[in-house]
């Protein structure tokens, strides 16, 4: 037997990039830890990373290619090797491209393998092959939000940006819908030694959290009414004068307009629609406007509203009329280090401008910051053909079965493609509906090139798993059968990285020489527009955002008001509460991690469950227009009357528990597509009478094979 060793690398179990040691033997895990001298998680790791051996050793995984052997569906399987896999796969491709177009095939990539270099390969492969039909689900994630910070006041780097918080600098912070306390330990560490130093806290969040305990000010919205209340705040300090003058007059660009919009937003006025006292928001906007530093982190339920990219932008500007962008712990312009931009080239096919045109007309800057359509989108593209007949699809680390708003239609277009690809690590929905399933790999097994905040960090593989490609060989193998050698001119993935990291003079075998650390861009340089501009259209810090208007949308954040409430479903419904065990809809198959949360939670105030009849782990069936749900009731304050907190992720151990099942994908934010998963109408019953009979049908059980 190999000797144990420890090696130490980055976690990517979700996408926080928290370090671990990893203790091997041979190609299995023995154990994992926190690693103390990773820069910033500093040795936390949260369940997740904890269960990295269960994860990678479970039983459940997916070990050999699988080929539908009965009807879509039915579970009938049979094993095939690596290369016939990948020569059927290719076969495959190659007759839709060349019977419908290159167009009429998609990919849709999840969170699964993470963001880092292989996403960027995967968009080149769709490049070159002619096809814009890349979904992924940043429309619910990330994406609204970037778009809205970097349209106002941040350079369009390509591997994206967002602030990141500098917890030793600042004086004052606002969390606007983070729950770091389950979704990252590490920076609720940091965020919690920054309150011990003495920093204010406001946090923003219609639900009790680990971070609401702590604030000095919480404000508690409706969930869907952010934006009214961002523009509140912001009414609040132009009129109280609060605001960094000297920055907004030099480096702002539409301060009058926005003054002139701001007034039909008075705390009064949008307390209707929030539920925030006018003294509460004055309270909290006088706090962070006059502690100085501050930094304002927008959390990731703001991407998940219909008005997701102006509801983000609203909240952006509070930290440009406070001066404090680009400054030591307020809201720092970071870009990362310059690798090698492999997503586009200039020898495309000749018409695939003319393809991608019916994206870029309906979601212009998804397509210029992303080359990214919508996964909402999906299901259109299948079942109406728009704007173009997608025949053929590859998942690969995702689940649109149950991760898109409306399930039932999402499933109903999976079935209805001509063929289906799926690759993950572990059966899901979205494999149980394919024609082909190919086993993936873990974080742990494959090495690939992260690109996170201002640092390159190379994830290497730390085992070696038989019968399993990693992403990246995945994607150059099918180029390579699919005639496109020449766009991916490498024999396996360390050049492929090699070629990325040229730019900076360091290869792939220099950074394993010092694992999980990697290169970040220092010093740090603050106030950078002193020395040049902003890169927006006029160089300032853009209040009416000009990118939006020649866009053909409002440059400035402009809120409608959110759905009426529906007479049948009094109840507004919501995702969560997030766990700490899980990271969408996945792991929910590791007995470890299921031992802490078995099933599906839904959470209702004492007032709503006792009109209802419903006590503390009832079995209630919850129903909107779009559909039912069935799962167990959790009493608690910790929501408000009138408001039930949905479990998210679950569907796979209960295909009655998924909380996209009451989803619309109907209404959608006309930039980024984001449907409503945060706001729906519903109404909850008990599923079973007091003497214990059912009310309603069962749900399935657990899901079976690939």
């Amino acid at each position: 037997m190999a000797q144990p060793q420890v090696v130490s690398t980055t976690c990517r179990f979700c996408l926080n990039g928290c370090g671990i040691r990893v203790r091997v033997a041979g190609d299995r895990i023995l154990s994992v830890e926190g690693d103390p001298g990773h820069p910033f998680s500093r040795g936390y790791l949260c369940p997740k990373g904890l269960a990295a051996r269960d994860i990678v050793n479970s039983s459940h995984r997916l070990s050999q290619p699988l080929l539908r052997a009965g009807a879509r569906g039915e579970g009938k399987w049979r094993e095939i090797s690596w290369p016939d896999a990948l020569d059927l796969l290719a076969e495959r491709l190659d007759e839709v491209r060349l019977v419908h177009g290159p167009e009429a095939f998609g990919v849709f990539r999840g969170q699964g393998p993470g963001w880092g270099g292989s996403w960027d390969y995967l968009i080149r492969f769709m490049n070159a092959f002619g096809s814009p039909h890349t979904f992924g689900t940043g429309h619910i994630c990330y994406v609204p939000k970037y778009i809205a910070q970097t349209v106002t006041y941040a350079p369009p780097l390509v591997n994206g940006w967002i602030p990141v918080p500098e917890y030793e600098n600042t004086r004052c912070l606002v969390e606007w819908g983070t729950n770091y306390a389950a979704t990252d330990v590490a920076r609720m560490y940091h965020l919690q030694a920054a309150l011990d130093r003495g920093a204010r806290l406001i946090a923003i969040d219609p639900v009790a959290t680990a971070t609401t305990s702590r604030a000095d000010i919480w404000l508690r919205p409706y969930p869907g009414t952010d934006g009214y209340l961002a523009l509140s705040m912001a009414r609040v300090i132009v009129e109280e004068q609060l605001f960094d003058q000297d920055f907004v007059r030099e480096w702002t660009h539409g301060f009058p307009a926005l003054e002139e919009h701001l007034q039909a937003y008075a705390p009064e006025a949008t307390a209707q629609f929030t539920g925030v006292s006018p003294d509460m928001v004055r309270q909290a906007a006088r706090l962070y406007a006059t502690t100085s530093p501050g930094h304002l982190q927008i959390g990731g339920g703001i991407d998940k509203y219909p008005q997701a990219l102006q509801t983000a932008r609203a909240i952006t500007i509070l930290p440009v009329l406070t001066g404090n962008v680009d400054v030591p712990g307020g809201n720092p312009v970071r870009g990362p280090l310059p690798v090698k931009n492999v997503r586009s080239e200039p020898d495309m096919p000749d018409d695939y401008l003319e393809r991608l045109d019916g994206y870029h007309r309906r979601y212009p800057l998804m397509y210029r910051y992303f080359r990214q359509v919508p996964g909402s989108l999906l299901p259109d593209a299948i079942l109406e053909g728009n704007p173009y007949p997608l025949r053929s699809l590859l998942v690969i680390g995702g689940n649109p079965a149950l991760c898109l708003a409306n399930s039932p239609r999402v499933r109903e277009a999976l079935l209805k493609v001509d063929f289906l690809a799926a690759v993950d690590i572990f059966p899901t929905r979205t494999t149980a509906l394919a024609d082909l399933v190919l086993p993936g790999v873990s974080s742990l097994e494959r090495t690939d090139l992260e690109v996170l905040d201002d640092r390159v960090i190379l994830r290497d593989a730390v085992i070696k798993r038989e019968g399993s490609v990693p992403d990246l060989q995945l994607i150059l193998e099918l180029a390579k059968r699919l005639g496109l050698g020449a766009r991916f001119p490498w024999s396996g993935q360390d050049e492929m990285i090699d070629y990325q990291l040229a730019p900076l003079n360091v290869t792939v075998a220099g950074l394993r020489s010092d694992p999980g650390r990697g290169l970040v861009n220092e010093p740090r340089q603050y106030r950078k527009y002193r020395s040049g501009r902003f890169a927006t259209p006029t160089g300032k810090a853009e209040l009416v955002a000009t990118t939006l208007e020649q866009a053909g949308y409002d440059g400035l954040p402009c809120i409608g008001a959110p759905p009426e409430r529906e007479d049948s479903f009094p109840l507004l419904g919501t995702s969560g509460p997030a766990s700490p065990l899980y990271v969408h809809t996945q792991f929910r198959q590791i007995p470890s991690l299921r031992a802490f949360e078995p099933c599906p939670l839904v959470r209702l105030n004492p007032v709503d469950a006792t009109n209802r009849g419903i006590g503390p782990g009832d079995m209630v069936v919850i129903r909107s227009s779009v559909g039912t749900a069935e799962m167990k009731a959790e009493i608690s304050e910790t929501v408000g009357p009138g408001i039930v907190l949905v479990g998210w992720g679950w569907g796979e151990v209960s295909a009655n528990g998924s909380i996209n099942e009451l989803v619309s994908d109907q209404p959608r934010d006309p930039l980024t597509g984001t449907t409503a998963n945060r706001f729906f109408w519903c109404e909850i019953s008990p599923a079973r009478s007091r003497d214990g009979n059912r009310l309603s049908q069962p749900g399935e059980e657990v899901v079976a094979g690939p």
